[in-house]
């Protein structure tokens, strides 16, 4: 399973590993600088995971400018 995830322009993908009974999730894009790997026990957990790191890395970027 691979779903695509889309939050405040940026994009990131979520898959499930049968083997490890494991969800994982990516985030896309040239904006990260980091390759960032999120984890969980559902896909819901690794969206809000994505989520709460989108946020945190935009309120980070609005404290370097000032």
């Amino acid at each position: 399973m691979h779903n695509l995830i889309h939050y405040k322009e940026h994009y990131g993908r979520i898959s499930y590993s049968a083997n490890n009974k494991e969800f994982t999730g990516s985030v896309a894009g040239e904006k990260t600088s980091n390759n960032v790997s999120l984890k969980g026990s559902s896909e819901e957990e690794v969206k809000k995971a994505f989520k709460d790191y989108i946020d945190e890395m935009m309120n980070t970027g609005k404290n370097k400018k000032s």
